[in-house]
Order: structure tokens, then sequence, then C-alpha cells
């Protein structure tokens, strides 16, 4: 019901307010229930009968339930026992159009190996027609698994891979936050110019690094960027290849020839004009959407067309910006800014990207601002020693929320915003 009141004057009809329950809105129920906090979970949470869902909903709603009834006692959801490990998993990261990503735990794990990953599931279902994404995540992160180690800094490691009756599944490196997050936790929802320049840094390298080995990303946005755990807090991890096509020719550096028309791919907001175009998609496209999560870290009133849900319009705005004709908040930033734009426009599809001159713009654009790229970035604890304040006696507690209650106020902010993607 709270997905059909927001979707009024909105264009998303029946069957898609349907899908996105059952891919976003069951998974969630799961995890209130585990957490106590939706007291009794009934088909009523979803605004209707039970017996007026189609039977593919009302089928999986029933089996959620009984399953949240089960992990509600359990310490851990299930196991997983399909390669030579066995994992526990023991929460819901995420959950997509096709699967779920959970934190897990490797149970027989070697003497001073790491324990605890990621794990992503694909359904499998014969009679859908979509892309095999987690085989082509797969195929991508063994790939770049076997690059040089200075290549694939930014790309996490591949632990295993398996398959169930009812789906398949990889393991992977677990990371921390994703910079969309970590951007929103941040003083207006923007980092310092410093953090902004060495995030792009970082990410053009990645970006690069996955060009090198003949594809492309197609996906490019702050969601799709996380940063390490522990001694790792410091760099950038390129996440999610599952819609990345390869554009090179097998066993050859030679590009592919680009196809007539191509289904829309990516994210509105971050997508390149080509793809609003239903134009193939090559390099220069991932450097497209780089310019515009980059211009969002640097001021958000840089995307224009950040609220828009009109593919038209955003397509419009966008032209706008590469035609010169900037907002006062690109407008403002350093010329070099203003010369990656006008390089980025440049590039033809079979182009090869002169990756360090973007790098050699950002740079001078820092000196320009005085900005520190040796300092840490905005997100990371200052550890310098602070002066001594003086103590104030104290007066009522204030309550604080339960780090449960904060999760799930998280969750479901993502899911608003997940909802309309």
């Amino acid at each position: 019901s709270w997905l059909v009141e927001n979707s009024k004057g909105r264009k998303m009809d029946k069957e898609l307010i349907i899908r996105k329950i059952n891919l976003l809105v069951l998974p969630l129920l799961i995890r209130l229930h585990c957490y106590g906090l939706s007291g009794s979970v009934t088909t009523a949470s979803v605004g209707c009968r039970s017996s007026n869902l189609k039977p593919h909903l009302r089928g999986r709603l029933e089996v959620l339930l009984e399953m949240s009834e089960f992990f509600k006692k359990e310490d851990t959801i299930c196991a997983v026992i399909d390669t030579d490990y066995r994992y526990v998993i023991l929460s819901l990261i995420g959950a997509g159009g096709f699967g779920e990503v959970y934190r897990v735990k490797r149970m027989n794990k070697l003497p001073d190996e790491t324990n605890t990953f990621a794990l992503k599931t694909e359904t499998i279902d014969e009679n859908r027609k979509h892309l095999n994404r987690l085989k082509i995540e797969m195929t991508v992160l063994q790939l770049c698994n076997k690059l040089p180690p200075y290549r694939r800094e930014h790309f996490i490691m591949l632990a295993d891979k398996g398959r169930t009756e009812d789906f398949k599944f990889i393991v992977m490196e677990l990371v921390g936050s994703s910079l969309d997050i970590i951007q929103r936790e941040m003083p207006h929802h923007s980092f310092s110019y410093g953090t902004s320049v060495k995030v792009g840094l970082q990410t053009i390298d990645a970006i690069s690094d996955l060009h090198e080995i003949g594809y492309i990303h197609r996906d490019v946005k702050p969601q799709n960027f996380s940063v390490g755990l522990k001694d790792k807090a410091s760099t950038i991890y390129l996440l999610d290849f599952g819609i990345a096509r390869k554009y090179t020719i097998k066993d050859t550096k030679a590009v592919r020839l680009p196809r007539e028309t191509v289904h829309f791919m990516g994210t509105v907001r971050y997508a390149s004009r080509h793809c609003h175009r239903a134009q193939e998609q090559c390099r220069r496209d991932d450097l497209e959407s780089w310019i515009y999560m980059l211009l969002e870290f640097l001021d958000r009133k840089s995307i224009t067309w950040a609220k828009s849900i009109n593919k038209s319009h955003v397509c419009s705005e966008k032209e706008k910006l590469f035609a010169g004709d900037y907002p006062l908040a690109v407008a403002a930033l350093p010329e070099e800014v203003h010369k990656i734009i006008s390089y980025i426009n440049s590039l033809e599809y079979s182009s090869e990207p002169d990756y360090d001159f973007i790098k050699t713009m950002l740079r001078q654009s820092a000196r320009k601002r005085n900005a520190d790229l040796k300092s840490k970035f905005d997100w990371q604890p200052d550890t310098s020693p602070k002066p001594m304040k003086s103590t104030k006696p104290k007066t009522t507690k204030k309550h604080k929320k339960s780090k449960r209650v904060g999760e799930m106020e998280h969750e479901l902010g993502a899911l608003y915003q997940l909802a309309y993607t």
C-alpha cells in the first residue's frame, strides 16, 4: 500500500508495483521480523489479502512468512553447502531484481584465514529471459583477480562459487559502505574538494583497469563503489559487474562493432547520453557516468536532473552540460574540471581514453583549491591529538536509537531509493 500511495503521479503500472513488492519489500519483511520490530507480520503488511495476490507472489509471501518465524528463533538464517566450504548466512546486506547479497561466515576455514564474506545469489529460473548476470560478474572478477597486483587493487577477491537447486551463488571479499551511503552522511551531503579528487583518482583507476581486461561496466555510480575494511579502509573498490559487457573482440584489443540499437542499461541519473539514445556503449560512456558521479561528489547541485525520472528531460540536461551550458555549481569549479568534461565529450565510440590526462587535470584542480591530497578521506577518523575540553556536569540522558533500529531506518531509506530506480 505504501508503494501504491507513493506511485501516484508517477508512471508505474500495476505489474511494476507488484515486482517492486516481490523483489524489495518482501525481503525487508524478514529483516523486520528478525529484529522484532514488526510485531506480527501478516499479509496485511503489504496492503492486500493473500487471496487477492497473484499465485507466484502469494506463494513467495507464504514461504517468507514461514521463514521469518524460523529466522526469529535461530541465530543464523541458513547454511549453504555446495562447495569445499560450508557457509552460514548471518544477515541480509541487500536485495535486488535478480537476487540477494548476504553477509556469511565460512565455518570450516583454515587457520588465520578470513571467515566473513559476501555471498551473492541469483535465482535459477529457466523461463526468465535476462542476462546471466552472476556468470558475467564471476567472469569479470576472475579476470580482474589475475591482473598484476598494482592493477587489481580496486577489485574484490572472488573466494568461491557454487549452486543449489534453487540458486547460483558467488562468495566474495566483504567490503564496507558504498560511496553513496557515505556521501549522504556527510555535512551538506558533499565531500570536501580534496576528498572528491582523491575519490576521483581512485575510481578512474578502477575503471581504467576494468577497461584493460576488455570490459566496460555500464553502470558506474556511487552505489557501485565501496571502501575497504580494516587495513584497506583507504581503498575504493568497484563492484557489481552484472551488466558489464566485453567491448573487445575475443583474444584481441580490437573494439567490437556497435549494435544498431541497445536496450537501456544503467541508472537514469548517471547513464550516458548514448545509453539514453539506445546506442551502443563503450569506454567513453563509463567515463561520462564517472564525471556525473564526480560532479555530484563536489556539489550535489551540479546534477540538475537528480530528482527527475523523465529520461528525455534528464538526457536534455546532460546535453546542456556537455554543450558548456553549466549550472552555477559547475561553472564555479576550476577550469581543469571543465577541460575533463570537454575531453570526455570529444571521445568517439572506439576511442582509447587518456586516463592520465584526466588524472593530471584532477591534481591540478586540487592545487588550485589548495586541497591536500595526502590527508585522510572526510569519513575517516581524525587521529591527531585534540586539546582537552572542560568537563561539564551530566544532565538528563538522551535516549539513543538502538543499533538495529538505526539499521532498519537506513534500509527503509534505501528501499525508497531502489523502488524508483
